[in-house]
């Protein structure tokens, strides 16, 4: 008996939407951290559409934030997989030390993401940020909301670091978020953790492949 084609595409959208997109939106984060206020929460109050995503770092904060810092297009990059942003050409590079002449981020500063496109600066403002545990910065459009990324010490040695998206989409735009944006920012954000923590905790180890520049 053959399975009406109708059947297969319904069984695959329930998977998809009863598994693998709730799995997709709050990867490694704990019932407590989606629940939890973050900073930045109240820069984007009425986001409907909100994405929890965490990991822990054998490495201390401290050790931590000169990666997180320092993230951009003009400076290390965001850690994650590099062949999509060449295959982007958006010009970010795959960093693997900790450069001092980075460590400088204030409130109102632009974290990069992409060239100059039409002559207009492509990133992120700064809109929130407190040493060793928290950036925010906000996105302006497509969609319109913020990224928090919080350092949160579990003991001496031990961090959750955990990524809060917060975004208000179009109903007009809902189904690009749901088909495109959704799965390909989970992979790279995925990727960005897991390429910080292998960073941060390889320096924290001793010296080795990741190092101080400058």
């Amino acid at each position: 008996m053959i399975v009406p084609v109708v059947v297969v595409v319904a069984l695959c959208l329930a998977i998809y939407v009863l598994v693998i997109r709730p799995w997709m939106l709050q990867w490694g984060s704990t019932r407590q951290e989606r629940d939890s206020s973050l900073p930045g929460d109240d820069l984007a109050p009425d986001a409907d559409h909100v994405t929890t995503r965490a990991v822990t770092i054998d490495a201390p904060p401290a050790a931590i934030w000169p990666w997180l810092v320092q993230m951009g297009q003009d400076r290390a990059g965001f850690y994650t997989h590099n062949w999509v942003e060449r295959f982007l050409r958006s010009g970010i590079p795959d960093v693997h030390e900790v450069h001092t002449e980075w460590q400088r981020l204030e409130v109102g500063d632009l974290m990069r993401t992409n060239h100059d496109i039409g002559g207009k600066p492509m990133g992120w403002p700064v809109a929130s940020i407190e040493p060793t545990r928290s950036i925010v910065v906000r996105s302006r459009n497509l969609p319109a909301g913020t990224y928090a990324f919080v350092l949160k010490p579990i003991d001496t040695t031990h961090t959750r670091l955990i990524v809060r998206d917060r975004a208000a989409w179009k109903r007009t735009e809902i189904p690009f978020a749901a088909l495109v944006y959704e799965p390909l920012h989970a992979y790279m954000e995925t990727g960005l953790i897991r390429g910080l923590k292998e960073r941060a905790e390889a320096m924290s180890a001793g010296p080795g492949r990741y190092a101080i520049h400058g």
